[in-house]
């Protein structure tokens, strides 16, 4: 009858959709040693970019059924959930010179560059990726300066790429050549299960 509407809300759903297995449009991105897209693109996928900074407790430290959850997918148990984001919270307020100075109370881990640069380290290593523009492997006092300068973009940039290569949301992102990304880890897995 008429031409298709630009603003078509079954496929805006879809793109909130979660990732599934993966196919052989991820299996490619699994595989490359580049990012999908760059720091800045987060037009690219606004619905993740939407979902990082207007919910980003949720986003960041659990699984709450969004499209992404970041430090579930790719940092150590202890540094996600209700206690990381109590501490990330401690960290960055009023208690922000102690953790810097003297890495007490939560420690320096939490406070923002530190514990977002976790992130970005473990993404490079687990896909063999570069540092992403503009600051690439620049850093000090153990951030980097990707995460002191541009960290919205760069979580969002970290969102992209886990969904990019099929990573959902409570799976783990994969470590190693033999490791299959998106592969589920069950709650209380030992350490050697869930390969970090």
């Amino acid at each position: 009858a008429g031409a298709p509407s630009p603003h078509n809300t079954q496929n805006d759903l879809q793109s909130l959709a979660v990732p599934g297995p993966p196919t052989a449009s991820t299996m490619s991105v699994q595989d490359s040693k580049e990012w999908g897209s760059g720091t800045y693109d987060c037009f690219s996928d606004i619905p993740i970019c939407a979902y990082v900074y207007c919910c980003s407790p949720c986003a960041v430290f659990f699984d709450c059924g969004g499209p992404v959850a970041l430090a579930p997918s790719l940092l150590e148990p202890d540094m996600q959930g209700c206690k990381a984001c109590i501490c990330y919270g401690c960290a960055n307020a009023d208690c922000l010179p102690c953790n810097i100075i003297c890495d007490c109370p939560c420690g320096k881990r939490y406070v923002s560059p530190c514990y977002f640069t976790a992130m970005l380290d473990k993404m490079v290593e687990v896909y063999g990726l570069p540092y992403p523009a503009p600051c690439g492997d620049s850093e000090c006092c153990g951030a980097k300066y990707q995460m002191c300068c541009c960290q919205p973009c760069t979580v969002c940039l970290i969102a992209r790429e886990l969904k990019a290569r099929g990573v959902a949301p409570g799976q783990v992102a994969a470590t190693g050549a033999s490791a299959t990304v998106g592969v589920p880890v069950a709650a209380g897995a030992p350490a050697e299960v869930m390969e970090r």
